[in-house]
């Protein structure tokens, strides 16, 4: 428990000392009133044992360190500079003053965690805040900046905060960066080479330099207004969202842990090549609907490509020997080889009229196929006799035209089967 002791000085009315006394310790408070403001400075004792009398009586004539300690902030006061009210110069390092606008880039941990842990931010949506009342709080330490491994400033388009250099590299432990879903159009994380989750989907930002992010693993930009980005120095990221970006063209031949890329309704991009990029298991650039040029060359792991609603007429998957999920929906392919594909069981190339046939002799393993594109009718009479042939119960098949009377034998041998066989 603490208690003060106020005095005024002897020689003077333009000092005030104030003793905060504690039960090992204490801390001596300095006030001279300087015009019409009030200059504070605490001081612990220079002797390691002194009695709080010793000192209280010769706080006048001795030389004390200026030092107000951390330990004692922190125990004594639970990180509130109410305790030490100083209501005009706030003169402590970490103090913030009440009443007045305060710029978030200042003080960004108690924009965030101040107010009772509930923050600012939902009231003070901009650069500045203000904490109503008079006197000083505590803004934060180095070391509490140091704890903080993640910010979650997000859903909130009425937030335009700047996220500046200033602002986030006092976060030197920073892992975790989330601002998405609002309308902040700026942020630097330069100066945050910790950072291995960043999400600044669906903000108003335009350029990010993501150069000094080297341990980076997650990035999420979808809906942003970025056109590019620069992924050289980011060979860790395993998990990239860029769907409905508005980039021009991506280079990703760096990124050679990457496992999922999610590229969904990417407006502008015309071309994509992932060759080699041999841990990537899951690719979905569908609805990239100028995307005329893909390369999948030595992607031994991509399990999953969706390419549909897209404008490419041709693709080589001979080496992409893992795949399991083919979407090429909507495309103008006019031949596909799948016979290296052999661990397919989900194909889908509806609504894709420039192919007229396709070999599913080596995919065994199909149970759900939709096949309503251009077909002739021994095209989907062969289909039916394969997926038949194979012995598979309880599948799905979609087709589009006619069948010959042994087509319609195969269509009902597999509906014996357990298949669901739909042909219109």
């Amino acid at each position: 428990m603490s208690y003060t002791i106020q005095k005024w000085d002897n020689n003077t009315t333009e000092i005030v000392y104030k003793l905060y006394a504690f039960d090992s310790d204490f801390i001596i408070q300095k006030e001279v009133l300087v015009g019409n403001l009030l200059e504070s400075t605490y001081y612990n004792s220079n002797e390691s044992i002194e009695t709080i009398a010793a000192a209280w009586t010769a706080r006048a004539s001795k030389t004390y360190d200026y030092k107000l300690k951390k330990n004692l902030v922190d125990n004594r006061f639970n990180l509130n500079f109410l305790a030490f009210e100083d209501s005009y110069s706030c003169s402590l390092v970490d103090a913030a003053r009440k009443g007045v606008n305060i710029k978030v880039e200042d003080f960004p941990l108690l924009w965030i965690e101040g107010n009772a842990g509930n923050g600012y931010y939902d009231t003070y949506k901009g650069n500045t805040f203000e904490i109503s009342g008079s006197g000083c709080v505590y803004g934060g330490s180095a070391a509490d900046y140091a704890a903080v491994v993640d910010l979650l400033i997000r859903n909130d388009t009425d937030i335009t905060t700047v996220f500046t250099y200033k602002l986030l590299q006092k976060f030197v432990s920073l892992n975790i960066l989330f601002i998405n879903n609002t309308s902040i159009d700026f942020v630097d994380v330069t100066g945050n080479n910790l950072l291995t989750n960043i999400n600044i989907s669906n903000t108003l930002i335009e350029s990010i330099n993501l150069l000094n992010n080297t341990e980076l693993l997650i990035f999420r930009a979808s809906d942003c207004l970025v056109t590019s980005y620069d992924f050289s120095n980011n060979s860790k990221i395993t998990y990239l969202d860029l769907q409905r970006s508005l980039i021009l063209n991506i280079d990703i031949s760096n990124l050679t842990d990457l496992n999922d890329f999610l590229g969904f309704g990417m407006p502008n991009i015309t071309s994509f090549d992932a060759s080699d990029l041999t841990n990537l298991s899951v690719c979905n650039t569908g609805g990239a609907n100028l995307l005329t040029s893909v390369n999948f060359t030595n992607c031994t792991s991509l399990s999953d490509l969706n390419l549909r609603n897209t404008a490419i007429t041709s693709i080589d998957l001979s080496t992409v020997t893992a795949l399991i999920i083919l979407n090429l929906s909507a495309t103008a392919i006019s031949a596909l080889s799948i016979t290296n594909n052999t661990a397919l069981t989900i194909l889908s190339i509806t609504n894709s009229n420039s192919i007229t046939s396709i070999d599913i002799s080596n995919n065994t393993l199909l149970t759900n196929v939709d096949f309503r594109a251009g077909f002739t009718e021994a095209a989907n009479d062969d289909i039916l006799d394969k997926l038949n042939g194979f012995g598979l119960s309880n599948g799905v098949v979609k087709m589009r035209g006619t069948l010959s009377t042994e087509g319609t034998a195969y269509r009902t041998a597999l509906q014996g089967k357990g298949w669901t066989v739909l042909i219109g």
